[in-house]
């Protein structure tokens, strides 16, 4: 049969004919809920280069400090590609702190520490039972509504006095000094300036699969930062029974501290950490 005869006869065959574009598929999805939008993957699909365009992908987000995932199928040289293996090791140039402060009935706070990483801190107000210290109620503060920072120079200042105590709600009351503690809580990172830092943060994961329907992934970090070291550990488990069901378990363990509490009873003119004096700051 020649050629053209060929091609009409084929051509004959098609009732709709060829319609390019996603408009029907992205019709269809809305009409679903728009379920895609809710994970946060890529999909690559087409005839050619699936493959390296998803590794790719996968190699610019690891870049920009992304954590990825990766599979293809089917692999593009080995079997083998069904490993995957991800770790990182980084010496950070800021270090984290955390200080507590007792009320002292006015509004401004002396950070131990200068030259703050902007937009880092987290500052709350927590009530603490004045008898067994255990926190029964904590109010997370909003930059600029409710404090200002100065990111230069250490300074946290209230929009309203903290007082030391807070009403503890007993019938009885034994004076102004009876009711609970209140404290100001600030969690930042700030640089240190000339001295060397001493941190290390390295870590790593991976997963395998077992056939189509089993994978392994475990996952390590090490923190490092002076005398002060934390670990995390985790492992997962996916068992899938077809493209669109799938179980997922997962369990990790933390050990260690991200960063030593400084307590100061007066505003931050000194600080006591650890049961001992700290360094003080003078103003």
């Amino acid at each position: 049969m020649p050629a053209r005869r060929s091609a009409a006869l084929l051509g004959g065959l098609e009732h709709f004919g060829m319609r390019l574009g996603l408009e029907r598929v992205r019709a269809l999805l809305h009409a679903l809920g728009d379920p895609q939008l809710a994970v946060p993957a890529v999909l690559v699909a087409g005839t050619n280069g699936k493959g390296s365009t998803a590794a790719l992908l996968a190699s610019m987000c690891r870049a920009a400090a992304y954590r990825t995932g990766l599979f293809t199928s089917p692999h593009l040289a080995a079997v083998t590609e069904r490993l995957a293996l991800d770790g990182f090791a980084a010496e950070p140039g800021t270090v984290s702190s955390w200080e507590e402060f007792r009320g002292t009935g006015g509004s401004l706070y002396y950070l131990p520490q200068q030259d703050i990483l902007i937009g880092s801190e987290r500052v709350r107000i927590e009530v603490r039972d004045k008898d067994s210290g255990l926190v029964t109620g904590v109010v997370h503060l909003r930059p600029t509504l409710d404090y200002d920072i100065d990111y230069l120079q250490g300074r946290v200042l209230l929009t309203e006095p903290l007082d030391a105590t807070v009403d503890d709600s007993l019938l009885v009351r034994t004076g102004g000094l009876g009711g609970d503690e209140a404290w100001l809580v600030v969690q930042y990172e700030y640089s240190p300036g000339f001295d060397e830092i001493d941190t290390l943060a390295a870590g790593g994961q991976g997963h395998y699969w077992f056939g189509d329907f089993v994978k392994l992934g475990l996952t390590a970090s090490r923190n490092e930062e002076g005398s002060l070291d934390s670990n995390l550990y985790a492992g997962d488990v996916t068992l899938r029974a077809s493209t669109e069901s799938w179980l997922k378990l997962q369990v990790g363990r933390s050990e260690g501290q991200v960063s030593t509490a400084l307590r100061s009873d007066d505003g931050g003119f000194t600080f006591l950490g650890g049961g001992a004096p700290a360094d003080s700051r003078s103003r």
